[in-house]
């Protein structure tokens, strides 16, 4: 039986004993004070959506939101800190520390899983944004503080790494080992011996090299790549008998060196669907990274990279008696998570090393969400009915948060029956004949879309084609070089600016060379989806010559909306290839100052006019569009809301009225 909601101060239940349990309190005393102070004010929240909850689902949902109200509160106690900081110059003998209370500590002290939290700070993020405003007057990009897309991206691409990560070395490595070698300080040929040592290695190995070789927050094709690089450095490590294909087998490491031996790296990059040219710098960088690191291991001897005939080329250094010596490995394993966690207690978020479990089988395990007491409990009490459809027949709470104006907006298509992005309004035949299931995993349909992106990049010329060239001559007057300097403007707001990249070419300082790097790869997105947006452009206007029978297009190419919506929709094919969380819908838009309901016009041009899309990008400017159409059309500051708005008004006002 549902009970009213407790008063603002049940969130206070248990909070300062399972803060102080956690060690919250010790490390982090300023942001549990902050959260001390913001507990109430967040119950204030609950207590005014006038809602009714059972017990069941208040005990679920409790701390979970402590522990949302400690994440606010780190950014209210940092913009303190910046305050005090910046008023206390006059005295730099006592410069103050600023605190670190990753949200791993924090999630385990409340014992909530990254889930349960992720999904609700959601909510919970957009309610608490007057509560921040005025708490921090000041603050001004709260999404960019809080960064909650970006740590769900972290969150959601470990757990697709960790899943790939046993499924290869399930498919390299056996789960036994025969090699004849016996002895103290020896693996024996037991599951709980080299396999999972090994495997347990080899994860922190992955979850330090990205650490260490990565920015913050990577798209998950650059997250994968490090992974490759962890296998490749295992497989060069491996005892004889541990590996289950030989390295003979040319079928398996189908790329070979000029004297026919085995080159692991680019084999695995073949077998991969990686770039070669991508990961062997990667590769360098990690070599680079561990020989100091594990040359401290008592008994390991360096080897650096060689390439002797008659050898395999493992492209990376070797330690001899890595993998042979049980206390060596422990040894490493040790060497390495201790350097992962400093960085991880003076940078990260996540404990990544949590994401994999310490069975003998190493198989993964994810963190279980809590689990609810009642039918209704997994429906947040803080989403509305107008932000999630699908949850109407769950969830008890109050009015749609979304505006409405005396006529209904809302959308006029039919839902799902699910409310899920499927097929809510008759599919175009231009995303095929059936939108199917996509086969593969998240990161084998991300290279795949990855590796159609770098074809047709090389099909296509990065400025407009002679084809192009004479059809914007037809026009009043001619726009190549006008629209070309807009369009790279454009890849500039989305992808992020390229200029600082001669400048740092010429140096060899390692944090220089990361950074050139990261600057090489936003251009290699740039030039993706300027190549993509000329392409699909080209492609269009010739179809519209052929069917119309001349070229005075001037009512299109001189409408700078619908070139913005063009290259969005480009824009938008490159963030699903890579799976930036940082470009996700409606971010592209936003940045290109479109409209979002413009964009979903040209969508279905878009798809018919670029031959070869492959089904997982066609899918997702097919859910885009349903966004659109089902959600952010209807929003007040949408064009449609707008004129929607004005014909209510016309036909409410009284008879003869102006």
């Amino acid at each position: 039986m549902a009970t009213p909601t407790p008063d603002s101060k049940f969130l206070e239940e248990g909070f300062a004993s399972k803060a102080a349990a956690g060690g919250l309190s010790a490390s982090a005393p300023k942001t549990l004070e902050h959260a001390t102070t913001l507990l109430p004010k967040v119950a204030e929240l609950v207590v005014a959506s006038d809602v009714e909850v059972t017990q069941g689902r208040l005990e679920h949902f409790r701390p979970i939101w402590q522990c949302c109200t400690v994440f606010l509160a780190r950014v209210t106690t940092k913009h303190a800190g910046q305050q005090s900081s910046s008023s206390s110059v006059s005295n730099p003998e006592r410069p103050e520390r600023p605190e670190r209370l990753p949200l791993s500590k924090i999630l385990k002290a409340f014992e909530v899983s990254p889930l349960d939290m992720l999904k609700e700070m959601r909510h919970f993020g957009e309610k608490a944004k007057p509560l921040l405003k005025n708490t921090c007057p000041r603050l001004g990009d709260i999404d960019g503080e809080l960064q909650v897309k970006e740590l769900q991206s972290v969150f959601m691409f470990s757990t697709v790494l960790a899943n790939k990560y046993r499924a290869c070395f399930n498919r390299y490595f056996r789960a036994t080992q025969s090699t004849g070698l016996g002895g103290a300080g020896m693996m024996g040929s037991t599951r709980n011996g080299t396999y999972a040592s090994t495997f347990q290695f080899g994860w922190v190995l992955f979850v330090y090299a990205k650490q260490n070789l990565l920015e913050p927050f990577p798209d998950l094709v650059k997250s994968f790549a490090p992974l490759v690089c962890t296998l490749n450095f295992l497989i060069a490590h491996a005892p004889q008998g541990f590996l289950k294909v030989s390295l003979d087998d040319s079928t398996e490491f189908c790329k070979r060196t000029r004297e026919g031996d085995a080159d692991t790296l680019a084999s695995l990059c073949e077998q991969m669907l990686v770039h070669y040219e991508d990961i062997a710098p990667l590769m360098t960088q990690m070599n680079n990274l561990l020989m100091p690191l594990l040359s401290n291991v008592p008994d390991l001897k360096y080897c650096p990279p060689n390439n002797l005939a008659g050898s395999p080329k493992f492209s990376t250094g070797t330690f001899e008696g890595l993998l042979q010596s049980s206390s060596s490995l422990k040894a490493a394993h040790e060497a390495v998570s201790s350097a992962y966690e400093a960085g991880y207690l003076a940078q990260g978020e996540f404990d990544e090393r949590t994401f994999m479990a310490s069975s003998d089988q190493g198989s993964f395990k994810p963190p279980k969400p809590r689990v609810p007491s009642s039918p209704c409990v997994g429906a947040s009490p803080l989403v509305s009915r107008a932000q999630n459809p699908a949850m109407v027949a769950r969830s008890p709470f109050g009015a749609p948060k979304i505006a409405q104006s005396p006529a209904s907006m809302r959308s006029p298509f039919p839902r799902h029956v699910m409310g899920s992005p499927s097929p809510v309004v008759p599919f175009s035949p231009a995303y095929g004949p059936t939108m199917v299931s996509i086969e593969g995993t998240p990161i084998s349909t991300s290279l795949r879309a990855t590796m159609w992106l770098r074809g047709m990049a090389a099909r296509n010329a990065h400025q407009p084609s002679d084809s192009l060239k004479r059809i914007f001559k037809a026009q009043p007057h001619d726009i190549s070089e006008s629209l070309h300097d807009g369009i790279s403007r454009l890849a500039s707001k989305v992808f992020g600016d390229t200029s600082e990249v001669s400048s740092s070419r010429n140096t060899t300082d390692s944090a220089n060379t990361s950074r050139q790097q990261g600057f090489f790869e936003i251009m290699q997105k740039k030039n993706q989806a300027i190549r993509l947006y000329y392409s699909v452009l080209e492609s269009l206007l010739l179809s519209e010559e052929k069917r119309c029978g001349h070229t005075n297009f001037a009512g299109l190419l001189l409408n700078d909306v619908s070139h913005r919506a063009l290259f969005a929709c480009a824009c938008e094919i490159v963030q699903a290839a890579y799976k930036d969380a940082r470009l996700s819908f409606p971010a592209i838009p936003r940045l290109l100052s479109v409209c979002p309901l413009e964009v979903s016009k040209v969508i279905e041009s878009f798809v018919f006019h670029q031959e070869g899309l492959p089904k997982e990008l066609k899918r997702h400017l097919s859910e885009t569009e349903w966004r659109i159409l089902e959600f952010t059309a209807w929003e007040p500051k949408s064009s449609v809301y707008a004129l929607m708005a004005k014909s209510a008004a016309r036909a409410a006002a009284p008879a003869g009225a102006p």
